[in-house]
């Protein structure tokens, strides 16, 4: 706003020193040359169809008094702000176009009435504008002295970055300045592989961490782009997973399993707002088929995937069976690259071994010596260093696929991959691999799917193996039976390795198996984190 001021003070001041005799020769050179001569000499320019760099703009103090009004500017800059996160710089076009901006400020009101979604007109002559929100600090102790806020922008429906900052409210803190990182944000950008929804659930500025902001695109027209809803999760979130998650596993016969499932469903529905819901149901109607889904989450509890339909006839009508979703984790800080829609695979370890004291898994076997005769699968004892040394290349292997036991223990204990000498290797062990060439991995063992929070950020299995590099991953919430474990696991890689159907398409077919032929509900239980429309090809 001050450049374009200035450009306009400075237009005033030379019309005010311009006189009669220098005005003059202007006229007499449009009297001299005919017209034709004029176009001729200087024709017009083409419209311009690059691109051009810019940043995203989003000020404010970096410390307030509670209840205290302040200005957020949002919008583009012409160079990186302070104390601003964006993991990349904008590209945005060299012409007139209309950003979008919607902001997510929780912890302060907005004041005036004003909305949180700004649409900004961008043109050559103002290349960086931005807009004013007036803001007041919310005084209240369940909030935390450092607030985040964040901004989306998008061009037409197309989100094109990120932006984060934090604001002190009161004495707290103040962060240090962000390092700059180089990762695109958690949502493709690429049209050609857009899922038809994309879910994004971050988190709030609660002390206790129990509230979720959830926000949604489509690329299609009678969907679009959401704004931020929030939605308060009850403060024993963990432990009330925990416990409907154990209520499955309970329960061995069909005369309650499928009701107390349903009832599951609908707890976990009850926690979705309802705009998500409306989105969920436009996308649906928009499309033929299952929609596509890519579920960015913060939330490392709650399995999303069982959240009953409410509107489904179909059975079952869970999400996970009526969408062909892909989750992926939401980190608040650092965040993770968007997750690949294509993958070339060229070889495959498995990890099994003969447990003592009656803890054998007969069928794990038969799904290890399977994956050996079919895709030449190196094997790897289930044993501390040979599991660690396969993580970190040796033998050498893109596909890793687990036959082994596994648990999942809040306290962090027993947590992890159970090992043949009755020790875990605990998902902490596995981040400390720096880099691994495993990029699909399915973990064939009981849990090992469930996460929780450590310092406040995504944590398990799962997440510890994308941590290192892998690109997707498949793993059950609850133990699974041994017989039909082998069986979904023997059709799983046939389905995937025709580069035809993702892991997410060939989970949804099979989550809509009945309870009945399904023991203790094995196909429900397993969750993809990864590209919904992820291809595999592979190369043996």
């Amino acid at each position: 706003m001050a450049k374009v001021l200035a450009r306009l003070l400075a237009l005033v001041h030379r019309d005010t020193d311009l006189d009669e005799t220098e005005a003059a020769p202007d006229a007499t050179v449009a009297e001299t040359f005919p017209e034709d001569r004029i176009l001729e000499s200087a024709p017009a320019a083409e419209p311009s169809t690059g691109t051009r760099t810019a940043y995203a703009r989003l000020d404010a103090p970096d410390r307030v008094a509670p209840g205290g009004v302040f200005e957020l500017d949002v919008g583009l800059a012409e160079s990186p702000g302070r104390g601003v996160t964006s993991p990349q710089p904008l590209s945005v076009p060299d012409t007139e176009f209309t950003l979008t901006v919607t902001v997510s400020a929780d912890g302060f009101e907005v004041l005036g009435g004003a909305s949180l979604v700004r649409t900004i007109a961008v043109n050559p002559d103002d290349p960086y504008p931005y807009d004013v929100i007036r803001l007041r600090a919310i005084d209240d102790v369940a909030l935390t002295p450092a607030r985040s806020i964040l901004a989306v922008y998008a061009i037409e429906g197309r989100t094109i970055g990120i932006a984060t900052r934090s604001v002190v409210v009161g004495d707290g803190a103040v962060p240090a300045e962000p390092e700059r990182a180089g990762v695109d944000w958690v949502l493709p950008t690429d049209p050609d592989t857009r899922p038809d929804l994309e879910l994004v659930v971050t988190p709030g500025n609660d002390v206790g961490g129990q509230r979720l902001f959830w926000y949604f695109r489509s690329p299609h027209p009678t969907v679009g782009d959401g704004s931020f809803v929030a939605a308060d999760l009850p403060v024993t979130v963990a432990t009330t997973v925990r416990q409907l998650l154990n209520g499955v596993e309970d329960r061995t016969t069909l005369d309650d399993l499928p009701y107390y499932l349903r009832g599951v469903g609908r707890r976990i529905a009850d926690a979705i707002p309802d705009p998500v819901w409306q989105a969920l149901k436009a996308t649906a109607d928009a499309v033929e088929g299952p929609p596509s889904v890519l579920l960015a989450s913060a939330d490392p509890y709650i399995p999303w995937e069982l959240a009953r339909i409410p509107w489904c006839h179909d059975d079952p009508p869970l999400l996970g069976a009526q969408t062909v979703i892909g989750r992926w984790p939401y980190l608040a800080n650092g965040r993770s690259p968007a997750p690949a829609p294509r993958l070339e695979l060229d070889s495959m370890a498995v990890v099994f071994g003969e447990y003592s004291g009656g803890e054998n898994l007969e069928e794990a076997a038969r799904e290890a010596a399977h994956l050996r005769a079919h895709y030449a699968a190196q094997p790897v004892d289930a044993r501390m260093r040979d599991i660690l040394r396969c993580l970190d290349g040796t033998p050498r292997a893109d596909a890793l696929h687990l036959a082994v036991h596994g648990n999942f223990d809040p306290t962090g204990m027993r947590d992890g991959i159970y090992l043949v000498d009755g020790n875990y290797l605990s998902p902490v062990s596995v981040e400390g691999v720096e880099s691994s060439p495993i990029r699909l991995a399915f973990l064939n063992a009981c849990q090992l799917a469930q996460g929780r929070e450590v310092f406040g950020i995504y944590a398990g299995m799962a997440f510890a193996l994308l941590n290192i590099g892998a690109e997707a991953v498949v793993a059950p919430l609850w133990k699974v039976n041994d017989t039909a474990a082998r069986e979904l696991a023997a059709a799983f890689y046939p389905a995937l390795f025709t580069d035809v159907r993702s892991p997410a398409e060939f989970l949804r077919e099979s989550r809509c198996l009945s309870v009945e032929t399904n023991p203790a509900a094995t196909s429900l239980a397993y969750i993809y984190f990864g590209h919904p429309l992820l291809r595999v090809k592979w190369i043996p």
